[in-house]
């Protein structure tokens, strides 16, 4: 496939006009500091926040040092370090790598390894500024807490290869299976299986909630093109509603406060669509830059930019929100395999 230099783009982008549902921006960084990525990253140390590696080489483009020891504050925020951080699930080192969101292409700020084990779908949970990696490999979620490396939390119960997780806000915890189309609720606080919600599915994908707490799950019924959709589940109910789409391969989702639901497709169609409220038929269909397969979507809590992992390309790429329907601009190279993707808030940003 192509390299992702070959299709760096940067076009003007115009609004339609929508809302997210999000919690409120919170003054917060990382929700986890780092150990160092493997031998060949590079970090620029003048993106670091002040004090937090003192004694460490400061040149542009040094290896990246151990330094976890040297932290002096949970995270990496500081109010002189008002920026946001971009995660992403990389599956080729298994880790996720993490880049600071203060221009496109920044150098890798460091990298979560512990507890992870083939990472895919990722949720940056707002109100208590933690991380949940959904694990297929092991069939584990790992929550890790602000300032952390470790996980605090592992889920494993009912969980058969997880890929993507998504909290609400009241701190309940759903995680959509691959093997089974199924997704496990968890209430807050605990490990054990609150209720099982089935989709007619044989795949269980991306997961979003608009404000009502309504749950919007992609699932995949097969492999064949168009074999797939998204069902709406009630709050606390285990029955749920087939909306009328068909999708090929869908992965993220997001609903915004309209109504108006944004989907990947994965499948030969690989784009982002837009559906608005009510509807079966997108408005918006955004192609992704070649060679790269949409996965995950993210976007800030400003509302201002959606974020969508590039599955093959090894890119991040981001494009002004509402969706203008025109081409994506690359944000952040890692490896070739990457998932899902998310992002930390700071409403000094």
């Amino acid at each position: 496939m192509s390299s992702i230099n070959s299709w760096k783009r940067a076009l003007q982008v115009a609004a339609l006009g929508a809302v997210v549902l999000l919690s409120a921006c919170q003054s917060s960084g990382l929700p986890a500091t780092t150990p160092p990525p493997p031998s060949g990253r590079t970090v620029d140390h003048a993106l670091l926040p002040p004090g937090f590696a003192a004694g460490t080489p400061s040149a542009h483009g040094t290896p990246l040092p151990s330094y976890a020891h040297l932290v002096k504050h949970p995270g990496w925020f500081s109010p002189r370090w008002a920026t946001m951080y971009l995660y992403i699930a990389d599956q080729s080192l298994n880790q996720i790598d993490i880049f600071p969101l203060m221009k496109p292409n920044q150098p890798q700020a460091g990298a979560i390894t512990a507890g992870i084990d083939g990472p895919y779908g990722l949720w940056y949970e707002r109100q208590t500024q933690s991380l949940y990696v959904a694990n297929q490999n092991n069939s584990t979620v790992t929550m890790y807490s602000h300032g952390s490396i470790t996980p605090k939390r592992t889920y494993s119960e009912g969980l058969s290869r997880p890929l993507y997780p998504i909290v609400d806000n009241n701190g309940v915890l759903y995680v959509g299976n691959a093997n089974n189309g199924t997704v496990v609720e968890y209430s807050p606080g605990s490990i054990h299986v609150h209720q099982t919600l089935q989709t007619p599915g044989i795949e269980a994908d991306g997961l979003a909630l608009d404000k009502h707490e309504n749950l919007y799950v992609a699932f995949r019924r097969d492999n064949g093109a168009g074999d797939a959709g998204i069902e709406e589940f009630p709050p606390g109910s285990t029955q749920g509603k087939v909306l009328g789409m068909s999708l090929d391969e869908p992965q993220g989702v997001i609903v915004t406060d309209d109504g108006t639901i944004v989907a990947t497709e994965s499948g030969s169609t690989n784009r982002i669509d837009v559906f608005p409220a009510g509807s079966s038929t997108p408005s918006l269909e955004v192609p992704m830059p070649q060679g790269s397969v949409a996965t995950e979507l993210a976007i800030d809590c400003r509302v201002k930019l959606l974020y969508v992992s590039g599955l093959y390309s090894g890119a991040v790429f981001k494009i002004k929100y509402p969706l203008p329907g025109e081409s994506l601009i690359e944000q952040d190279q890692v490896s070739a395999t990457i998932q899902g993707t998310t992002v930390t808030d700071n409403d000094n940003n």
